[in-house]
Order: structure tokens, then C-alpha cells, then sequence
């Protein structure tokens, strides 16, 4: 398998991993309670405190992440921007990848390449500033400079 086949099959499982546990295996985000996973036949497992936050008292850049997600997948569109600003994004972003990868992982690749991809450079950093612009936010939030 090439490596393009190989990211796109990775990126494929991320996301419908991803997707699916966000929407059923995630309890009610709306519960004031700790976030939980639903088990069959077992109680609900409760999902980790973040360990910057419980330290420093401090949201660390993904607090509200999960929480935000299994919001999205639900389609409550509003409580996911209030929970993480990326969430929504984040969300949108897999459920695009699903139909990306797989028709990466079944395209025919060409003999010649016709260019040269940024695609993976350019990505990164775009990924790494919006983190960064969703954790300005929450600490924004967090010290009530602004109203979410």
C-alpha cells in the first residue's frame, strides 16, 4: 500500500472513530455532571479532568473540545461554540474527511506527479493557530474579559 493510501485509511478511521464516539458513545454534554462514556450493560465510565486545568486552575487550549464535539454531532450548534469555539470547525472538518479519504484511498494514482502538494505543511500551522486563537478565547472567557 502507498503511503497516500495509508493516510488516507488513517484519516478515514480517525474520523469515524471520532464522529461515532462523539454522537453515541459520549453522555448527555448538556449535564452540569463530568462528561461520561455510555457502556453497555456497565455504568458510565467518566471521561478525565484535564490535568493542566485541575493544576493550574487554568483552561489548557482543547478544555471543552469533547464536550463541544458530542454537541456538534448532535447538531446543537450553538452550546458547541459556547463549549470550544473550534468544536464546530474541528467537527465539520472530519465529517469532510470521510468522503476526502475515501476517495483518496480508491483514486488511481498518476504516473508523473503535476505539482508539488503544501497541503501537509500549510495544514499544521493552520491547525496550530486556530488552537491557539480557541484557547485566547476560553482564557478570555475564563477570566471574563469577554461574554460567550
Amino acid at each position: 500500500m502507498n503511503r497516500t493510501r495509508e493516510y488516507a485509511l488513517i484519516m478515514l478511521v480517525f474520523s469515524l472513530v471520532i464522529l461515532i464516539g462523539a454522537r453515541f458513545g459520549i453522555s448527555d454534554p448538556s449535564a452540569e455532571s463530568e462528561l461520561s462514556f455510555q457502556i453497555p450493560g456497565r455504568d458510565n465510565v467518566p471521561v478525565f479532568r484535564c490535568p493542566f486545568r485541575s493544576l493550574t486552575g487554568v483552561p489548557c487550549p482543547v478544555c471543552g473540545l469533547t464536550r463541544s464535539s458530542a454537541f456538534m454531532v448532535r447538531g446543537d450548534i450553538a452550546p458547541s461554540f459556547k463549549s470550544h469555539p473550534l468544536g464546530p470547525i474541528f467537527i465539520t472538518g472530519l465529517i469532510l474527511a470521510v468522503p476526502w479519504s475515501i476517495y483518496s484511498f480508491f483514486r488511481k494514482e498518476k504516473d508523473e506527479k503535476t505539482g508539488k502538494s503544501h497541503f501537509g505543511r500549510y495544514s499544521f500551522a493552520i491547525v496550530i493557530g486556530l488552537v491557539l486563537i480557541g484557547w485566547i478565547i476560553n482564557l478570555a472567557r475564563h477570566f471574563d474579559l469577554i461574554r460567550w
